[in-house]
Order: C-alpha cells, then structure tokens, then sequence
C-alpha cells in the first residue's frame, strides 16, 4: 500500500478503514477515492493517494 512506500505507519487495519498517525483515519470510498478522518470528522476527499499521503505526512 502506498502508506507504506511513504512509510506511514499503520496503527490498525479494519478492513475500508486504516488508522495512522496523529489520530487520522483513511476510509477507502471506492476505486481512486479515499476519505480522510481526524477523530470522526472529515477532513477531505482525496483521489490522489500521493496527496493524501503528503497531506498526512506534512500535517501537525
């Protein structure tokens, strides 16, 4: 997965749902469409996986 190639820890895998560091969550939506959680509240809709994972990566 590209949370790995970005070397994003997975804290728990429930299948649609990954949770990563800080407190985020990533909910798969569907082919190329990917939710992003911060403790239950949506963040943002990412298409791109390298933008999800650049946003994680550079969030506080």
């Amino acid at each position: 997965m590209a949370l790995q190639l970005y070397e994003i820890p997975v804290l728990q895998d429930n299948g649609p749902r990954v949770d990563v560091p800080p407190h985020y969550t990533v909910e798969v939506e569907g082919p190329g469409l990917y939710k992003l959680l911060d403790q239950g509240s949506v963040v943002a809709p990412f298409a791109n996986l390298d933008e999800l994972c650049s946003f994680i990566l550079n969030s506080p």
